[in-house]
C-alpha cells in the first residue's frame, strides 16, 4: 500500500512538471516572437529615416543638371540656354498663326501686359469651337490655325479687370502671323465716380506717311505705283487705300487710334511684302512708316546652289537709357516669328554688342536679362534678316529706379522662423593678376557654429553651365577659383538636420575679386536624430527640451523590460528543465 502511494506521488509530480514546462515553453516562444517583431519594426523605421533615402525631409525637391536646360530665371522670365546650332523650322503650309496680346486700357491704367486672360477661338462660318488659349506672363497667347475666318471671345479676365463681352473677328492667312491686341478696363473702385469727359466738337486728326523704297543692291531708291490698304486694328475694317507717287510716298489723314498697314501690290519688278505693320495715330502728329521691297531675281545673274541656305547677320547694341553708355553682359533671345521657336541666346560683349548669322527671314527678339541696375524689356521686338545684309538694331535699356523705403510695418509675432538672407561680401584683390574667387561660408543660426557637409553647385549665368560642385568642410567653408563674370549658386543638399536653401543666389565676380557668400542655416525640427557616424557606432541622438536621453533609445524602458523577462525565462528553463542537471528527479 505504501509503495503504490509513493508511485502516485512521483507520477503526479512529473505530470505537474510537464505541464509547467509546456507553459513556460509557450511563454518563452511568445516573448522571443515579440522581441523579434519589435526589432524588425524598429529596423524598418530606421531604414525609412536613413539619411541617403529621404527626399521627403528636404521638401521632395529633385535637382536636375541645369547645364543646357531652359530653366534659368524661372521665377521671373524663363532663361534659355545657347543652342549648339541654328535651327530654322519651315512653317506648315495652309496654316497660319494667331497671336493675341492682352493689355490694360491706357485710358484707365498703365497699359501693362495682362497674364491669365482666357479666350476661346471659334470658326466664324459655323461657330465651331477650335481652341482655348491663355495669355502668358508677357500678355501673349498664340495658336496655329488653318487659313480662314475666326472670332475670339473672352471667357475669363484677370482679377480686378472687366471681361470684354464682344466678339473679335480675325482672319488667319496661310504662312502668316495674324496679331490682335485686346485691351481691358479695370473694375472701378467703390469710391470711384464714373465720369466721361465731354467730347470736343472737333478732334484734330493725325497724318500717316508711307514711304516705299527698294532694297536691291542697297540703292534705297523710291518706288512708285505700289498700293497699300489701311485697316482698323480692332475690327479689320478697311479705312483707306493708298498708291505711292513718283517720290515713293503715300499719305492720308486718320482719326487718332490703332491701325495696321498691308501692301496689296508692289511696284513692277519687285516682290510683294504682305507683312502686317501695326501703327498708332496720335492727334495732330505725323506717323512715318517705311516699307522696303526686294527686286525680283534676274535669271542667270547669280548662280545659286540648290538647297544652300542664304544667311544674313543680326547686330544688336545695348545702350544705357540713363547715360548712353554701352552695356556688357546683357542676355537676348532670338525666336522665329511664325512658330515662337527659340533660335539662339546672345550675350553682349565688352562693347555692348552681340551678333549672329541667321537664315533670311522674319524673327523677333526679347530681352531675357540685363546687367545689374537695369530693367529688361520683355516685349517682342520684330526684325527681318535679309540675305547678305546686316540688320543693325540698337536697344535702349532702362535703369532701375531708386526705391523709396516704405514706412516700417507694425511688429507682429510669428511662430515660424524666417531664414536670414545670404550675405554677399566683395573683397577686391590688391594684385590685379590674381585669380577671381567665390567663397561659401555656412553657419548655424543662433550659435554661429560652422556647418560641414553642405553640397553646393556653382553655375555660369549666361548659359546655366554647371562649373563645379562644392562640399563645405569642418570649418563650414569652401571656395572656388573662377573667371570674372556673372554666376549663381544653388544648394543641392544641406548639412543634415538643417533646412535647405531653395532660392538661387546670384552674384557678379569682378577681375581679381573674392566674393564671400555667407549663409545662416536654421534647424529642421522634423528630423529627430542624425544618421550613423563615420565609424558606424550607431545613431547619435538629439534630445528635445525636457526630454531624457534614455527615452530616445529604442522606445524607452519597454525594450529593457522585454529583454529582462526573456532573460529570466531562459534562466528558469535552464535551472528547472535541463535533464543533465536532474534537479527534480534526484
Amino acid at each position: 500500500m505504501s509503495t503504490i502511494m509513493v508511485k502516485k506521488k512521483i507520477v503526479s509530480k512529473r505530470l505537474v512538471m510537464t505541464v509547467l514546462k509546456s507553459v513556460l515553453h509557450i511563454a518563452i516562444y511568445i516573448l522571443l516572437g515579440l522581441l523579434l517583431a519589435f526589432f524588425i519594426n524598429h529596423t524598418a523605421q530606421a531604414a525609412e529615416l536613413d539619411y541617403t533615402e529621404y527626399p521627403h525631409y528636404y521638401g521632395e525637391i529633385e535637382y536636375e543638371d541645369y547645364e543646357g536646360t531652359e530653366d534659368y530665371y524661372a521665377e521671373s522670365p524663363p532663361y534659355l540656354a545657347t543652342p549648339t546650332a541654328v535651327a530654322f523650322i519651315e512653317p506648315v503650309s495652309a496654316h497660319g498663326r494667331l497671336l493675341v496680346t492682352s493689355r490694360a486700357s491706357r485710358a484707365h491704367d498703365t497699359g501693362d501686359l495682362l497674364q491669365g486672360v482666357v479666350f476661346e477661338v471659334r470658326r466664324a462660318i459655323d461657330d465651331v469651337f477650335m481652341a482655348q488659349i491663355v495669355t502668358n506672363q508677357f500678355g501673349e497667347a498664340s495658336v496655329n490655325l488653318a487659313a480662314g475666318d475666326y472670332f475670339l471671345r473672352e471667357i475669363a479676365a484677370p482679377l480686378d479687370f472687366i471681361a470684354n463681352p464682344n466678339r473679335v473677328s480675325v482672319r488667319v492667312q496661310a504662312d502668316r502671323l495674324t496679331e490682335t491686341n485686346i485691351t481691358h478696363r479695370p473694375v472701378p473702385m467703390v469710391q470711384e465716380v464714373a465720369y466721361e469727359p465731354p467730347i470736343p466738337e472737333t478732334v484734330p486728326d493725325g497724318r500717316l506717311l508711307i514711304t516705299n523704297r527698294e532694297q536691291a543692291r542697297g540703292t534705297g531708291a523710291p518706288l512708285a505705283g505700289a498700293t497699300f490698304e489701311v485697316r482698323s486694328i480692332m475690327d479689320d475694317i478697311l479705312v483707306a487705300q493708298l498708291t505711292a507717287n513718283q517720290f515713293g510716298e503715300a499719305s492720308v489723314n486718320l482719326p487718332a487710334g490703332d491701325y495696321f498697314i498691308r501692301q496689296t501690290a508692289p511696284s513692277a519688278g519687285f516682290i510683294l511684302d504682305s507683312a502686317r505693320t501695326n501703327i498708332r495715330i496720335a492727334s495732330g502728329e505725323l506717323r512715318s512708316i517705311t516699307i522696303i521691297n526686294e527686286a525680283e531675281p534676274i535669271e542667270n545673274e547669280i548662280e545659286i546652289v540648290e538647297d544652300t541656305p542664304i544667311y544674313g547677320r543680326l547686330l544688336v547694341t545695348l545702350m544705357s537709357g540713363a547715360n548712353g553708355e554701352r552695356l556688357p553682359h546683357g542676355i537676348i533671345t532670338v525666336h522665329d516669328i511664325m512658330t515662337d521657336a527659340h533660335i539662339a541666346t546672345l550675350s553682349s560683349n565688352y562693347f555692348g554688342e552681340a551678333s549672329i548669322l541667321l537664315p533670311a527671314g522674319r524673327y523677333f527678339l526679347r530681352q531675357a536679362a540685363m546687367p545689374q541696375g537695369y530693367l529688361p524689356n520683355f516685349d517682342r521686338i520684330p526684325f527681318t534678316v535679309n540675305a547678305g545684309d546686316i540688320s543693325d538694331m540698337s536697344l535702349v535699356v532702362r535703369a532701375k529706379p531708386v526705391p523709396v523705403p516704405p514706412p516700417a510695418p507694425a511688429t507682429t509675432q510669428t511662430n515660424e522662423p524666417t531664414p536670414p538672407p545670404a550675405v554677399i561680401e566683395i573683397i577686391p584683390d590688391d594684385e590685379p593678376d590674381m585669380q577671381s574667387r567665390i567663397e561659401i561660408v555656412t553657419r548655424a543660426a543662433g550659435s554661429g557654429n560652422p556647418l560641414s557637409g553642405g553640397l553646393f553647385a556653382v553655375y555660369r549665368a549666361h548659359d546655366s553651365r554647371r562649373m563645379a560642385e562644392l562640399t563645405t568642410g569642418t570649418d563650414g567653408m569652401v571656395d572656388l577659383e573662377v573667371e570674372a563674370g556673372l554666376y549663381f549658386i544653388r544648394e543641392l543638399r544641406p548639412t543634415f538636420g538643417f533646412l535647405l536653401e531653395t532660392e538661387r543666389i546670384f552674384l557678379e565676380v569682378g577681375e581679381g575679386e573674392t566674393v564671400i557668400v555667407e549663409l545662416t542655416k536654421l534647424r529642421d525640427s522634423s528630423i529627430p536624430y542624425l544618421p550613423p557616424d563615420e565609424n558606424g557606432s550607431g545613431f547619435i541622438y538629439i534630445t528635445q527640451t525636457g526630454q531624457f536621453m534614455s527615452a530616445l533609445h529604442y522606445g524607452g524602458g519597454g525594450l529593457m523590460l522585454v529583454i529582462a523577462l526573456a532573460s529570466v525565462g531562459l534562466i528558469l528553463y535552464e535551472v528547472l528543465f535541463n535533464k543533465k542537471r536532474r534537479i527534480l528527479y534526484a
